[in-house]
């Protein structure tokens, strides 16, 4: 097999594996909301129900007469079983056994099982749940370059690594990298007395529905009209528009959508 055919096979099975990420994280949600487990997190599992889905790429047989929704199904399914039987006996065999199986047979630019594992944070859970949400967000829009601004802001709306990567044309690997690297800079950042949060960018909850986005640039329009940022907006169950003569602002519900039109607009102001 020379290396064109190769690489082909490579691209067909890691596509099968990102678009069938979600039915993953659908078994996994079942399992974490309805049995009591020993492990960590809903990320935990979650990266044992990938173990599950590479297995079922790496041996379907399309000759079967079966589709690869339903095999899939059943391999994340048996690869959740098969750990929680094992949590039983050794707690550390999950650990063990997953990093083994990443290092081992997960053939991509891929180096840890957290660059593995689909990144989603929830804003109330994260970093942000013992510090001010305001503060933080001024500081990543104010004082992160521009590329790693836009890369953060994106994981802040919780959207997956992979996702992050196809719109910027970066691998998973890379953003898994930027991220890490930004929320150290953060920590950092929001213990510094002296960091300023003041620039180009606002950013203010209001109330417990509601928060304010300001931007102080000019003519930015073309930003809100773009096929990016509108679609984004569009999403919105509501938003409003204010503009003044010194910076435009948009009231939005305080949601994951809301961070995903910020993470857009910024991305059209930024780097189109």
């Amino acid at each position: 097999m020379n290396n064109e055919t190769e690489q082909n096979n490579l691209a067909k099975r890691n596509e099968m594996i990102l678009n069938n990420m979600r039915l993953a994280t659908m078994i996994t949600n079942s399992f974490y909301l309805t049995r009591p487990s020993t492990l960590d997190s809903f990320n935990d599992l979650l990266s044992i129900a990938i173990i599950g889905l590479i297995s079922a790429v790496d041996s379907f047989d399309e000759s079967k007469n079966i589709s690869f929704s339903s095999y899939a199904y059943k391999c994340i399914t048996n690869s959740l079983l098969f750990n929680f039987r094992n949590c039983k006996r050794d707690a550390t065999y999950v650990t063990r056994s997953l990093n083994d199986y990443v290092n081992s047979h997960y053939d991509t630019d891929l180096t840890t099982l957290e660059e593995l594992v689909p990144s989603k944070v929830n804003i109330e859970n994260s970093f942000f749940k013992n510090c001010e949400l305001s503060r933080c967000m001024n500081l990543v829009l104010n004082r992160f370059k521009p590329l790693d601004k836009v890369i953060f802001l994106y994981h802040l709306s919780s959207i997956y690594q992979y996702e992050i990567a196809s719109f910027l044309g970066f691998s998973q690997s890379y953003m898994a990298r930027v991220i890490k690297k930004c929320e150290t800079k953060l920590k950092t950042l929001y213990s510094s007395e002296l960091s300023k949060e003041s620039g180009t960018y606002n950013f203010q909850i209001l109330n417990d529905d509601f928060l304010s986005f300001k931007v102080y640039l000019p003519n930015i329009e073309n930003c809100i009209n773009s096929e990016r940022v509108s679609t984004a907006l569009t999403n919105l169950v509501y938003y409003k528009v204010n503009n003044t003569a010194d910076y435009v602002e948009f009231i939005f519900p305080k949601n994951d959508d809301a961070f995903y039109a910020i993470a857009c607009i910024v991305h059209e102001l930024e780097l189109s």
